[in-house]
């Protein structure tokens, strides 16, 4: 099957069209991206929770999108961070970022910490850490522990909300979830659509 929203899209509306897809269809192109995006992140979310108890530290490599960011200095904060160029799916523990780390050393990925964690290990040095650099997210970025640089290339590994994505960039979904995402994202539809109609019939004149 396709691999870009914009494909999961059109099938989405061949789907809903009986086969045919056409310009005039019972949603738009856009509307349909948005269904397939929320039901790619229904889906990865339950896969990844259902999966913890037997692979704990695994997670497929198809959901995963690498990024190169630049670290900065947040003057107000006397900080270092990295701006997100994406949104992670909200997974506890912040297990949307899979990982951080220096592209030319990926083995030694840098150590994620709990949001806030500055509150409570900002007067330690990073000997805590053995060395190691830690991040946490907040908001769009990632704040550093034990990096302090700016212009620094960093590779992030994020598990992105569909809806972040471009159009035709590469949608990561695994293949034998493709299926029931698109079945996913045909109920989505179907109770837009109802919703829609009910607020049209509630508003008719009597």
């Amino acid at each position: 099957m396709a691999s870009s929203k914009q494909k999961y899209g059109e099938e989405l509306i061949k789907l809903l069209n009986g086969g045919n897809y056409t310009p005039d269809s019972k949603i738009t192109l856009r509307q349909a991206m948005l269904y397939v995006s929320q039901a790619r992140d229904k889906l990865v979310r339950n896969y990844l929770w259902n999966s913890r108890d037997d692979m704990d530290d695994f997670i497929y490599g198809g959901f995963i999108t690498s990024y190169t960011v630049v670290t900065a200095k947040d003057v107000s904060r006397n900080s270092y961070y990295a701006t997100l160029p994406v949104r992670p799916i909200w997974l506890p523990n912040n297990e949307g970022i899979f990982q951080v780390g220096f592209p030319q050393d990926e083995v030694n990925s840098f150590i994620p910490m709990p949001t806030g964690a500055m509150q409570i290990y900002g007067s330690l040095d990073s000997s805590f850490l053995e060395g190691n650099i830690g991040y946490y997210p907040e908001k769009d970025r990632i704040y550093l522990y034990g990096l302090e640089e700016s212009d620094c290339e960093l590779l992030v590994k994020i598990i992105p909300a569909g809806e972040d994505l471009g159009d035709l960039d590469y949608f990561p979904i695994a293949p034998d979830l493709e299926m029931e995402m698109m079945q996913e994202a045909m109920s989505i539809a179907g109770f837009q659509r109802q919703q829609k109609q009910d607020t049209i019939n509630d508003n008719a004149d009597t």
